[in-house]
């Protein structure tokens, strides 16, 4: 399971898959990094945030419940 602090998940969606490659790519190490997830989604939003916190970033969610999503995504290094 993604969730589970160690070992590797079995599978992993390719949306956030994809976004982790991306960063990868772009030479950017969200390691120590505030990072924003915007939706909260079973199948991108969420292992989109537990891929990040593998990855050691600091990761704020926002969603529909967000009181002041502009003010999250000012203040984040990446924004997802």
């Amino acid at each position: 399971s993604l969730a589970q602090p160690s070992g590797s998940p079995l599978v992993v969606p390719c949306t956030p898959a994809g976004c982790m490659e991306l960063l990868k790519r772009s030479g950017v190490d969200v390691a120590g990094k505030e990072c924003v997830v915007l939706g909260r989604s079973g199948i991108v939003g969420m292992p989109m945030a537990l891929l990040l916190i593998r990855a050691n970033a600091t990761v704020t969610m926002c969603h529909s419940g967000t009181v002041d999503v502009v003010s999250a995504c000012k203040r984040a290094d990446v924004v997802i």
